[in-house]
């Protein structure tokens, strides 16, 4: 589980804010560390408020969203909601707890928060407190306990030194010996430190042979399927334009390293995947001309013919492959697999260029320079194998079900082509979106979302198969 600077994001309207405030000091004098916009907004002067906020929605553990007529209507209430529902969607220990006045309650509340447990600001907020972890105590019970505390402390202190002191008198030379034993323990302290690190670089090296050693790799003890015959394309058909405009590159089969250990939980642990079948893959997340020519509409919020197509569901996407086929030809979207395995293109680092997220400006549209909007594919540079955008820009909608603990089964094994779950209530998209930073565009990020869900952040990119 990560650290978090916050135990709480409080959210609520502008017009709300001296009610807004009392829960605040609630909040706080319960012991909890609880976001307040201003405080941060004046500490971090310069910086966009924008990524300000998305920040410190990732660096809070829950959420207390203050639900009034006033927040119905408000955008940024409505933003904020949105991020933090779909940042941490996969994790069932971080909370969202709509808060309410008597005569705007929970019936007056979006379909998609009325099955969440909410509290009234007029009851008693014992339970609400609780549930975020804080301690129901006023400040002056909480104050009076530390001053005792302070009190009991001072005595041992004194107790201490008059110990020490006497210590010193009676025995100088034993003194001299344990200053002596710490300089070692610290100097020890510290070769250890250096000693984790260095073996942390050799394991990554190790993933890193494995990978390349992939002609002379013993036949594994175990695996997940039975091997089948690896087709293969010829290198002049690497490249490839359909009826339809959409660009391929050609993916031939291989072996990589899925996940991260460095990531979230839902990353691990890092295993072995083997990829038997070639296939194509877009060039460019499909963009909005493509799409209108095939669905005759466009649902995106920012509009723009070479912009990729966005606002769309797991489920529109399954209308355009049924409409997009032709003939013999098979258009699906990627297994998660195929998407992780083609985004690092052969590399073994957090992103497709390296680990250095400084250089992500030149590969990705995302938080740091989209000027909050999509931008128009190709304008960044190329994975290794010359695709486009696989970082950020929009998150891409891939074919698997969603299971937050799937990779745990294949520990020590090598799965070859996965298909995850057999079913579930939501699916995986990938990537980073123009509204993300550095960590959420990853090549082993991962979430999950339900299949009639619809995002100005989600797209896709097409899989055509080879026949």
């Amino acid at each position: 589980m990560a650290e978090f600077d916050y135990d709480v994001f409080l959210s609520f309207a502008s017009l709300n804010e001296s009610l807004a405030r009392s829960l605040y000091e609630w909040l706080t004098g319960s012991g909890l560390r609880v976001f307040w916009s201003d405080e941060t907004l004046k500490k971090r002067v310069g910086q966009s408020w924008f990524r300000v906020i998305e920040e410190s929605l990732e660096a809070s553990k829950h959420m207390v969203l203050l639900w009034s007529e006033e927040a119905q209507n408000s955008k940024f209430v409505q933003m904020e909601y949105e991020t933090f529902r779909s940042e941490t969607i996969q994790d069932d220990d971080r909370l969202l707890i709509p808060s309410h006045l008597n005569g705007y309650g929970p019936e007056h509340m979006p379909l998609s928060m009325r099955h969440l447990q909410c509290y009234s600001l007029d009851g008693d907020l014992k339970d609400l407190i609780s549930s975020l972890g804080g301690r129901y105590e006023q400040l002056e019970i909480q104050n009076e306990k530390l001053r005792q505390e302070v009190e009991a402390l001072k005595e041992h202190i004194e107790i201490l030194e008059a110990d020490r002191r006497t210590a010193h008198e009676s025995a100088p030379e034993h003194v001299a010996e344990l200053d002596e034993l710490k300089v070692r323990y610290i100097q020890l302290e510290k070769t250890a430190q250096q000693t984790a690190r260095l073996l942390k670089e050799k394991d990554s090296q190790l993933l890193a042979y494995e990978q390349r050693i992939k002609e002379i790799e013993e036949k594994p003890t175990k695996s997940t399927k039975k091997a089948s015959p690896k087709p293969s394309v010829k290198g002049s058909d690497r490249f490839m334009t359909d009826d339809h405009g959409i660009e391929f590159v050609l993916i031939q089969p291989g072996l990589f390293m899925m996940g991260s250990e460095d990531g979230y939980d839902n990353e691990k642990p890092v295993h072995k995947v083997e990829i038997t079948i070639p296939y194509y893959l877009s060039r460019y997340p499909i963009t909005q001309l493509q799409w209108e020519g095939v669905m005759g509409q466009n649902p995106s919020e920012f509009k723009g013919t070479e912009r990729p197509v966005e606002r769309i569901s797991w489920r529109d996407v399954q209308a355009f492959l049924k409409r997009l086929k032709q003939g013999e030809d098979v258009y699906r979207l990627p297994t998660e697999a195929e998407w992780e395995y083609a985004c690092p293109a052969g590399t073994t680092t957090a992103y497709s260029f390296g680990d250095d997220a400084n250089e992500l400006d030149e590969y990705a549209c995302y938080g740091k320079n989209s000027n909050r909007s999509t931008q128009p594919v190709g304008q960044k540079k190329p994975n290794p194998w010359g695709l486009y955008d696989m970082h950020g820009n929009v998150w891409e909608w891939v074919q698997d079900w969603y299971a937050s603990d799937y990779y745990g089964q294949f520990q020590n094994l090598t799965d070859m082509d996965p298909r995850g779950p057999e079913n579930g209530a939501r699916h995986v998209f990938r990537g980073g979106s123009w509204l993300n930073y550095a960590r959420s565009l990853r090549s082993a990020k991962r979430d999950g979302l339900a299949p009639g869900y619809a995002y100005y952040r989600l797209g896709f990119r097409l899989l055509r198969t080879i026949s």
